[in-house]
């Protein structure tokens, strides 16, 4: 069963929903509605204000409760907090706590954090946000679970070793100085909960050997298992030696659990090898999630990734959900490639997410033949893409080359390579669209190069759409080749696009042209009010999504 603290966020994932405004604030001012007395401070009102010093005063005194009580319903911590005596602070909500700067417990006391897991809510690590331990015998309980508390990368592989399904919590940020471990620094299955408690662990090298999971964890291997509130910067993932198969991601090479406000910073994941191949599935966070899995409220910025069959800025092969998550990576492929700029291959659902950065097919000094899929956002996939963009630039480069005799094609889209029973509902594309004079056979389009008994309703392209020189073009403003699809209210820029037409071969029911001038000067026809909004200042002038705003 999924712990109570991980099944709560994974509730509020799923409904979009995020913490309201009442809370009881600890900050630099005067207290107010706040009533202290006995070891526990209340808040009086929807909207209180405990005041730091007056914090420490009474936790001097003795352990404190700091309860939020059915008035103000959360706690937000927006100031720094530390102390160093052995009293115990209790943070009890009525539903989540807020933590936006650093809180360091100095001494040997310890914390206990109370959300109201079963209504929907969580520990938050938000800005700057953090727990600090500087003594690892001091005591953490959130939601009921008490945590073991490690500092370094080492220590929580023991600990994970003896007991693959427990609690760990990163005591503060910890530099490996760029140890090298060998297919990951975490090679037990983990099946337990582990917080990074809004720290960083920096500069871990990972060399996967041949048919392994590789990552700083080898695989999250249950659907009850977490990993959260942690960041991974510049972490190195190569090949060791010359392997031929595997799954890499920086996090996890395989994810079946629950990865929530985890961000990799930087580095790299590159797949390649001698022999110009390593991984199945490579991602810039996880090489695969299962379809138990969840990726939520998660970030890839700055990484480069570097696979040769199915390659993702995020996710490399996605069966499951992809929430509120982002990825700003370069991402490349070689022919005979599955890329995009989130997701590599799609048989899952992406929600209110996004990816920029560049998403490209690299030259491959063997040569090959068969097909290449690359997409901004997805390469290739059935699922549900939903209220989700991309702005990255994609190149097909020479894509998928003939060789022997045979036939090749490269699909290429801003969104999406190539869709066969994808659903994108209320999404769009604004980044170029290119490919050159290699490709063999080339599919491309703003939105999608390939749209195969797909259904997209309430989208539109707005990128320029360039195949130069090909020898064999489908190219459209909107999409390259299509059958059997169904759209409903969607639209192509048929100024920035440079193409006069929606689909380069097939049908393309109800895709509309319109002008940079039109499509920037207030909602398209059939956009809905609650779910599009338009400002001059906002993407260029461009429709935006209210839930899922430009980064």
């Amino acid at each position: 069963m999924r712990p109570i603290w991980t099944a709560a966020l994974a509730a509020m994932a799923a409904l979009g929903g995020t913490p309201a405004e009442a809370a009881l604030v600890v900050s630099d001012d005067a207290t107010s509605n706040v009533q202290c007395g006995a070891g526990i401070c209340t808040a009086t009102a929807a909207d209180a204000v405990l005041n730091v010093h007056d914090l420490k005063v009474a936790l001097a005194a003795g352990d404190l409760t700091v309860s939020a009580g059915s008035d103000a319903a959360d706690i937000s911590i927006d100031t720094q907090l530390a102390w160093a005596n052995a009293h115990r602070l209790t943070l009890s909500a009525f539903r989540s706590v807020l933590v936006s700067r650093a809180v360091t417990v100095q001494g040997t006391a310890g914390v206990t954090v109370t959300p109201n897991a079963g209504g929907g809510g969580d520990l938050v690590f938000k800005d700057t946000g953090s727990l600090s331990f500087w003594d690892l015998s001091s005591s953490l309980v959130v939601a009921g679970a008490a945590y073991t508390l490690v500092n370094d990368v080492d220590g929580l592989a023991k600990a994970v070793a003896t007991d693959p399904a427990g609690h760990y919590a990163l005591a503060q940020s910890f530099d490996a100085e760029n140890a090298v471990y060998r297919i990951a620094a975490i090679r037990t299955t983990f099946d337990g909960t582990f917080t990074g408690l809004g720290h960083a662990i920096a500069n871990v090298h990972i060399r996967v050997r041949n048919d392994a999971a590789g990552g700083f964890f080898g695989a999250i291997g249950d659907p009850g298992a977490a990993v959260r509130d942690l960041t991974l910067r510049n972490l190195v993932l190569v090949p060791e030696n010359d392997p031929v198969n595997g799954v890499a991601g920086a996090l996890a090479g395989v994810n079946e659990g629950l990865v929530s406000n985890v961000t990799i910073d930087g580095g790299s994941v590159d797949a390649r090898s001698a022999r110009h191949r390593f991984a199945d599935r490579v991602g810039g966070m996880l090489g695969a999630n299962a379809s138990s899995g969840i990726v939520s409220r998660s970030r890839v910025v700055g990484t480069l990734v570097f696979g040769t069959r199915i390659t993702g800025g995020m996710v490399g092969q996605n069966f499951g959900r992809i929430l509120r998550s982002h990825a700003e990576a370069t991402v490349q492929g070689t022919s005979r490639s599955v890329v995009g700029g989130l997701v590599g291959s799609l048989h899952g659902d992406i929600v209110r997410s996004s990816s920029a950065g560049s998403v490209s097919m690299a030259a491959d000094r063997k040569g090959s033949d068969g097909s290449a899929q690359v997409g901004g956002l997805v390469g290739e996939g059935t699922g549900t893409v939903d209220r989700s963009f991309s702005t990255a630039s994609v190149d097909g480069g020479s894509g998928a080359t003939a060789h022997n005799g045979r036939f090749a094609v490269t699909a290429v889209g801003g969104l999406v390579g190539a869709g066969n029973g994808l659903d994108i509902l209320n999404s769009y594309a604004r980044g170029p669209v290119s490919a050159n004079d290699g490709a063999d056979h080339a599919e491309m389009g703003g939105l999608s190069g390939v749209a195969s008994s797909n259904r997209i309703q309430h989208s539109y392209a707005a990128g320029a759409v360039t195949c130069r020189d090909c020898t064999n073009q489908i190219v459209g403003g909107f999409a390259g080749y299509t059958g059997n699809l169904h759209v409903n209210r969607s639209y192509w820029d048929t100024e920035a696009s440079g193409q006069a037409i929606a689909c380069g071969q097939g049908d393309c029911p109800e895709v509309a042209g319109r002008t940079t001038a039109k499509l920037t000067d207030g909602l398209p026809r059939g956009f809905d009010s609650a779910i599009w909004a338009q400002s001059p200042g906002i993407n260029d002038g461009y429709p935006y999504l209210i839930d899922n705003p430009p980064q």
